[in-house]
């Protein structure tokens, strides 16, 4: 997913906010090419030739970043996540959390899973199906990790696999 920056500053410039992934931070392409990011911001020419510092910060678990030109937040790219669909990415952790440590660290990473499935969907039908199933592999996983055998460890790797590629 691409999303197209309009800022009156750019003019006749292409900057490109792609969001985060599961782990991965957001980024910015300036013109289709990837801009190089130094503590955390990105000088970009705008379109009379000044350097202009652009900064992403993510916020909470939503992949796509608030974008800060100068310092002043630009609108939102996209809407924000609405209050059930917090509730909803964030099912797979209080789930986990009975497992202990290890459930826990499987559950944190189910929550970004979703968070980033909640951003990539075409609809949001296929949102929730995709966070269900993402879910349901998350207790899968670490109901395995909690009973680790090689039967275990294996069925979780495979689970994983299928279920993310």
């Amino acid at each position: 997913m691409e999303i197209v920056l309009e800022e009156p500053r750019f003019a006749g410039r292409r900057l490109v906010v792609r969001p985060g992934g599961v782990l991965g931070p957001p980024g910015l392409l300036v013109d289709g090419i990837a801009a190089r990011a130094r503590r955390g911001c990105y000088l970009v020419e705008d379109a009379e030739g000044r350097e202009v510092e652009v900064r992403l910060r993510r916020h909470g678990d939503d992949p796509v970043p608030a974008v800060y030109v100068d310092g002043q937040a630009l609108p939102h790219l996209l809407p924000p996540l609405c209050w059930y669909q917090e509730a909803w990415l964030w099912l797979p952790f209080p789930l986990l959390c009975w497992l202990g440590l290890k459930g826990a660290f499987v559950g944190a990473l189910a929550v970004t899973v979703n968070a980033t499935a909640f951003r990539y969907a075409r609809t949001p039908v296929g949102a929730y199906v995709a966070t269900g199933f993402a879910t349901l592999v998350a207790v899968v996983l670490g109901y395995a990790a909690v009973h680790a055998t090689v039967v275990g460890w294996y069925t979780a790797f495979m689970l994983w696999h299928v279920a993310v590629g």
